[in-house]
């Protein structure tokens, strides 16, 4: 029979263990504000506290190192009248769950897949060989803004608006550099209103941003020498190139009836339609 003593024991290493762990991470990560949550047997977030009030934030980006096995925490979040960026295991989850239940959310949701995540969540839609219809379709359909991750990377929203971002570098292709986009999309929606046409903006300049930092330090680093810490120190620096580079780095894809288009990189994205000329022109609010 355990006596109280015995109790007081482990109580006492429960905490002891937790305390431990939040210093450890406070030591490497000291802007970070931790929040304790009850643990799986595996270490995974088995839910969330109850003292966390979801609507109280301005913004929740949610996946990275979240595990397959927390559908129940996905629900929460896209029942929270929150804009939500999913990232990673968040997509994953998401495609047990469906897309259907992004239909009911009010706030505007971000999804950030590369190739082999957009395949599951989206089955009947081929990313090859129209990358943006891809995006478009997805969009669309899903109800969300969807970053199609990739070389070029494609941004669309709901209503049929493409941005693609025809600088980045193979330094990106590697484990983290998408946990990094997926925490500075959040931050910079949790600056801006709650309406799809913010988060599209937000999702623009989250990935012009990344995509500079990685070009930055693959440069003094090399391809091989850029991973997710680095990555990081490299944000500061890209934001000092002028700002009218925007404009030319980032070109809107307009008519969502016109679904043939055909786009050429050089130094500037032109873009020919194969029916007719695109009668209007969108840039990305920055």
């Amino acid at each position: 029979m355990i006596c109280f003593w015995q109790i007081l024991i482990i109580t006492y290493f429960f905490f002891l263990d937790i305390i431990f762990r939040r210093c450890l991470l406070v030591a490497q990560l000291p802007e970070a504000l931790v929040i304790g949550c009850p643990e799986t047997e595996e270490g995974a977030i088995a839910k969330l506290p109850d003292s966390i009030t979801l609507q109280s934030y301005q913004a929740i980006a949610c996946g990275p190192g979240l595990t397959r096995s927390t559908l129940s925490i996905i629900e929460q979040l896209l029942d929270s009248p929150v804009p939500l960026v999913l990232d990673a295991d968040g997509l994953n989850n998401l495609v047990t769950l469906g897309i259907s239940h992004l239909h009911q959310r009010k706030s505007p949701t971000i999804l950030t897949p590369h190739a082999g995540e957009f395949k599951r969540l989206f089955p009947q839609i081929k990313i090859m060989p129209d990358r943006i219809h891809a995006a478009r379709q997805a969009a669309s359909e899903s109800g969300t803004v969807v970053i199609l991750k990739g070389a070029k990377t494609a941004i669309a929203d709901p209503d049929g608006t493409v941005w693609v971002n025809p600088e980045s570098t193979p330094a990106l292709a590697r484990g983290g550099s998408g946990d990094v986009l997926a925490g500075l999309l959040g931050g910079i929606l949790a600056q801006g209103s709650a309406t799809v046409t913010a988060a599209a903006s937000a999702a623009t300049a989250a990935v012009w941003w990344h995509g500079q930092a990685g070009i930055l330090a693959a440069e003094d680093r090399s391809v091989l020498g850029v991973d997710a810490f680095h990555l990081t120190q490299y944000l500061t620096r890209s934001v000092n190139i002028p700002l009218r580079s925007i404009r030319n780095d980032l070109t809107s894809v307009l008519d969502k009836n016109e679904e043939k288009v055909r786009y050429e990189v050089r130094n500037r994205v032109s873009l020919t339609n194969e029916t007719s000329s695109v009668k209007s022109s969108k840039k990305p609010g920055f």
